[in-house]
Protein backbone atom coordinates (compact mmCIF):
# COMPACT_ATOMS: atom_id res chain seq x y z
CA UNK A 1 0.00 0.00 0.00
CA UNK A 2 3.44 2.30 0.44
CA UNK A 3 4.29 1.87 -2.75
CA UNK A 4 0.90 3.00 -4.39
CA UNK A 5 0.91 5.98 -2.35
CA UNK A 6 4.38 6.94 -3.11
CA UNK A 7 3.45 6.11 -7.00
CA UNK A 8 0.25 8.13 -6.62
CA UNK A 9 2.11 11.11 -4.71
CA UNK A 10 5.05 10.51 -7.40
CA UNK A 11 2.70 10.97 -10.53
CA UNK A 12 0.57 13.78 -8.82
CA UNK A 13 4.00 15.79 -8.62
CA UNK A 14 4.77 14.76 -12.04
CA UNK A 15 1.25 15.40 -14.00
CA UNK A 16 1.09 18.73 -12.39
CA UNK A 17 4.77 19.57 -13.52
CA UNK A 18 3.68 19.22 -17.07
CA UNK A 19 0.35 20.72 -16.77
CA UNK A 20 1.77 23.64 -15.63
CA UNK A 21 4.47 23.36 -17.84
CA UNK A 22 2.00 24.02 -20.89
CA UNK A 23 0.09 26.76 -19.14
CA UNK A 24 2.46 29.04 -18.09
CA UNK A 25 2.95 32.13 -20.15
CA UNK A 26 6.83 32.84 -20.54
CA UNK A 27 7.52 36.57 -19.60
CA UNK A 28 8.01 37.63 -23.01
CA UNK A 29 4.70 36.34 -24.65
CA UNK A 30 2.72 38.28 -21.52
CA UNK A 31 0.28 41.14 -22.39
CA UNK A 32 0.45 44.24 -20.39
CA UNK A 33 -1.99 44.78 -18.21
CA UNK A 34 -3.09 41.31 -17.52
CA UNK A 35 -2.04 38.75 -14.74
CA UNK A 36 -0.28 35.26 -15.25
CA UNK A 37 -0.01 32.86 -12.93
CA UNK A 38 3.54 32.21 -11.77
CA UNK A 39 4.85 29.13 -12.19
CA UNK A 40 5.04 28.05 -8.45
CA UNK A 41 1.49 29.04 -8.29
CA UNK A 42 0.04 26.62 -11.06
CA UNK A 43 1.96 23.74 -9.44
CA UNK A 44 0.50 24.51 -5.91
CA UNK A 45 -3.05 25.05 -7.68
CA UNK A 46 -2.64 21.55 -10.13
CA UNK A 47 -1.48 19.91 -6.89
CA UNK A 48 -4.49 20.95 -5.18
CA UNK A 49 -6.62 19.24 -7.11
CA UNK A 50 -4.52 16.38 -8.22
CA UNK A 51 -2.92 14.32 -5.34
CA UNK A 52 -6.55 13.62 -3.59
CA UNK A 53 -7.27 12.09 -6.96
CA UNK A 54 -4.65 9.96 -7.41
CA UNK A 55 -4.65 9.20 -3.85
CA UNK A 56 -8.36 8.58 -3.40
CA UNK A 57 -9.56 7.36 -6.87
CA UNK A 58 -6.31 6.28 -8.42
CA UNK A 59 -5.21 3.70 -5.68
CA UNK A 60 -8.47 1.86 -5.68
CA UNK A 61 -8.68 1.67 -9.49
CA UNK A 62 -5.16 0.42 -8.97
CA UNK A 63 -6.47 -2.25 -6.25
CA UNK A 64 -9.57 -3.39 -8.94
CA UNK A 65 -7.15 -3.93 -11.89
CA UNK A 66 -4.39 -5.92 -9.70
CA UNK A 67 -7.53 -7.80 -8.58
CA UNK A 68 -9.14 -8.09 -12.33
CA UNK A 69 -5.82 -9.46 -13.24
CA UNK A 70 -4.45 -11.38 -10.94
CA UNK A 71 -8.01 -13.06 -11.35
CA UNK A 72 -6.75 -13.65 -14.75
CA UNK A 73 -4.00 -15.78 -14.61
CA UNK A 74 -2.33 -13.89 -17.77
CA UNK A 75 0.90 -16.64 -18.84
CA UNK A 76 3.10 -13.53 -20.47
CA UNK A 77 4.57 -10.23 -19.33
CA UNK A 78 3.59 -8.52 -22.42
CA UNK A 79 0.26 -9.71 -22.16
CA UNK A 80 -0.61 -8.54 -19.04
CA UNK A 81 1.32 -5.45 -19.97
CA UNK A 82 -1.16 -4.27 -22.74
CA UNK A 83 -4.02 -5.23 -20.97
CA UNK A 84 -3.10 -3.48 -18.05
CA UNK A 85 -2.61 -0.51 -20.62
CA UNK A 86 -6.38 -1.10 -22.10
CA UNK A 87 -7.41 -1.24 -18.06
CA UNK A 88 -5.51 1.84 -17.08
CA UNK A 89 -6.91 3.37 -19.98
CA UNK A 90 -10.76 2.29 -19.44
CA UNK A 91 -10.22 3.46 -15.87
CA UNK A 92 -9.47 7.10 -16.97
CA UNK A 93 -12.28 7.23 -19.37
CA UNK A 94 -14.48 6.08 -16.45
CA UNK A 95 -13.16 8.80 -14.11
CA UNK A 96 -14.26 11.27 -16.54
CA UNK A 97 -17.29 9.92 -16.78
CA UNK A 98 -17.32 10.40 -13.32
CA UNK A 99 -16.18 13.77 -12.94
CA UNK A 100 -18.39 14.61 -15.99
CA UNK A 101 -21.10 14.05 -14.24
CA UNK A 102 -20.74 15.73 -11.02
CA UNK A 103 -20.31 18.91 -13.45
CA UNK A 104 -23.27 21.03 -14.06
CA UNK A 105 -24.21 22.06 -17.55
CA UNK A 106 -24.72 20.58 -21.09
CA UNK A 107 -23.57 16.12 -20.28
CA UNK A 108 -23.33 15.89 -23.93
CA UNK A 109 -21.15 18.53 -24.72
CA UNK A 110 -18.61 17.25 -21.63
CA UNK A 111 -19.20 13.86 -23.26
CA UNK A 112 -17.50 14.74 -26.65
CA UNK A 113 -15.02 16.90 -25.53
CA UNK A 114 -11.96 13.94 -26.33
CA UNK A 115 -9.40 16.93 -24.96
CA UNK A 116 -10.61 15.84 -21.65
CA UNK A 117 -10.25 11.85 -22.24
CA UNK A 118 -6.84 12.43 -23.29
CA UNK A 119 -5.25 14.27 -20.06
CA UNK A 120 -7.53 11.45 -18.15
CA UNK A 121 -5.99 8.68 -19.96
CA UNK A 122 -2.56 10.21 -20.07
CA UNK A 123 -3.08 10.33 -15.89
CA UNK A 124 -3.79 6.68 -15.48
CA UNK A 125 -0.98 5.69 -17.94
CA UNK A 126 1.49 7.75 -16.08
CA UNK A 127 0.35 6.15 -12.75
CA UNK A 128 0.92 2.79 -14.59
CA UNK A 129 4.10 3.24 -15.79
CA UNK A 130 5.39 5.29 -12.79
CA UNK A 131 4.24 2.27 -10.52
CA UNK A 132 6.45 0.02 -13.03
CA UNK A 133 9.21 1.74 -12.53
CA UNK A 134 9.43 2.03 -9.11
CA UNK A 135 8.56 -1.44 -8.62
CA UNK A 136 11.49 -2.08 -10.82
CA UNK A 137 13.49 0.21 -8.65
CA UNK A 138 12.42 -1.37 -5.46
CA UNK A 139 13.14 -4.89 -6.85
CA UNK A 140 16.55 -4.27 -7.29
CA UNK A 141 16.85 -2.31 -4.20
CA UNK A 142 16.28 -5.17 -2.51
CA UNK A 143 17.79 -7.50 -3.99
CA UNK A 144 21.32 -5.42 -3.50
CA UNK A 145 20.85 -5.38 0.28
CA UNK A 146 20.24 -9.19 0.74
Amino acid sequence: MLHRIFVGVVTAILFCLVLAVSEYTPMTARQPNTYYFPFITLMLIYLMYSIPIFLFIGIPCTILIDFITNRMEISTKSKLYFLNLGLYSLAGISIAWFFFGLNKGDILQKIFNYKAYIIYIVGSLLFYHISLVTMIIFKKMTKDTN
